[in-house]
C-alpha cells in the first residue's frame, strides 16, 4: 500500500512540475501597448500607422522582438523607427529602415505579381527587455485594407484601433468576439472611429485545428468600393467581387500569337519531346531561374 501511495505522490509531483514549466513557458512576452490607425483618403489612397511596445520576458519570447512588414506593388513602407531598452530604461539599440533586411516572396497571384517582406531581428542575452517601434505604410489600393486583430499568443495590456475616413466613404465592419462600440469624433472633413480593448488574454489554441481558429478576436473593415490601377471593384456582393476578378483576369492567361508560333516551330517534327522543348523555350523568361 505504501509503495502505491508513493507512486501516486511521485506522479502528482511530476505533473505539478510539468504544469509549472508549461505556465512559465506561456509567460514569454507581454504586449504592453498597441495602436493601429488606418486613414482612408480616397478609393486608392490610404495610410496605415502601427505602434507597438512589447516586453520580452525570456528566451521563448524572442520571436516577438522580430518585426516583419509586408510590401507589394500597392503597399509601400514609408518610414519605420524604434528602440530596445533594458528593464531599467537604458537604451540597448536604436533602429530604422537601414537595419531591416529584405526577402522576396514567390508570385502569389495575378493581383500581386511581386511581393516581399522587410524584417528586423533582435536578440539580447539578458531579460527582460522592451522593444518599442512604429512604422507607416502607404496603400495604393483598399483591396489590401487592414483590419484589427488585437489578440496574440501572449497577453495584451492595451490595444487600440483607429479608422479614419476622409469625406464620405461607404464601408462595412464585421467583428468577431469584440463587443465594444467605437467612439466617434469629427475632425473637419474626417470621421474618426476608435475601438479600445484592455487586458486581452492570449489565444486559446488547440492542436489540429484549422488556421481560422487562431482568429478569435477581430474587426474586419470592408470597403464597398476599391480600385487597382484602372480597374474598379465592389464588395457589395460576391457577384461584385467575381465580376471584378473576371474583368481583371480576362485574357491574362492566354498566350499571344508570337509565343504560339514559337512553340509550334519548336515542336515541329518532334513526337515525344514536346514538354522538354517548351520548358527550354520558357526557361529564360521565367522569374524562377
Amino acid at each position: 500500500m505504501n509503495n502505491s501511495i508513493s507512486k501516486v505522490l511521485i506522479i502528482i509531483v511530476v505533473f505539478l512540475l510539468l504544469s509549472g514549466m508549461l505556465l512559465a513557458d506561456k509567460d514569454k512576452a507581454i504586449i504592453l501597448e498597441e495602436k493601429i490607425s488606418y486613414h482612408i483618403k480616397n478609393i486608392d489612397n490610404a495610410k496605415l500607422k502601427v505602434y507597438k511596445k512589447i516586453k520580452i520576458l525570456n528566451k521563448n519570447g524572442e520571436g516577438y522582438s522580430t518585426i516583419v512588414i509586408g510590401e507589394n506593388n500597392y503597399v509601400k513602407l514609408k518610414k519605420v523607427k524604434g528602440e530596445v531598452t533594458d528593464s531599467n530604461g537604458k537604451r540597448l539599440k536604436k533602429f530604422d529602415e537601414d537595419d531591416f533586411k529584405k526577402t522576396n516572396l514567390s508570385n502569389i497571384n495575378i493581383l500581386m505579381p511581386e511581393a516581399w517582406n522587410k524584417y528586423f531581428e533582435y536578440k539580447h542575452p539578458s531579460y527582460p527587455y522592451i522593444i518599442e517601434f512604429e512604422y507607416e505604410v502607404e496603400h495604393k489600393s483598399l483591396l489590401y485594407s487592414r483590419g484589427w486583430f488585437p489578440q496574440y499568443n501572449v497577453p495584451v495590456n492595451k490595444s487600440e484601433y483607429n479608422l479614419i475616413i476622409q469625406h464620405t466613404f461607404p464601408l462595412k465592419t464585421q467583428s468577431i468576439n469584440i463587443d465594444v462600440e467605437p467612439s466617434v469624433k469629427k475632425d473637419g472633413n474626417k470621421t474618426i472611429y476608435t475601438w479600445q480593448l484592455f487586458d486581452i488574454e492570449e489565444r486559446d489554441l488547440e492542436d489540429y485545428m484549422p488556421k481560422e481558429n487562431k482568429i478569435q478576436k477581430a474587426l474586419y473593415f470592408i470597403p464597398m468600393k476599391y480600385k487597382i490601377k484602372n480597374y474598379q471593384g465592389s464588395y457589395d456582393s460576391w457577384k461584385g467581387y467575381a465580376d471584378f476578378c473576371r474583368i481583371l483576369y480576362k485574357d491574362r492567361y492566354n498566350l499571344d500569337q508570337k509565343t504560339k508560333n514559337k512553340i509550334i516551330e519548336l515542336v515541329k517534327g518532334v513526337h515525344n519531346k514536346r514538354s522538354i522543348c517548351i520548358i527550354d523555350s520558357t526557361h529564360n523568361q521565367s522569374r524562377f531561374q
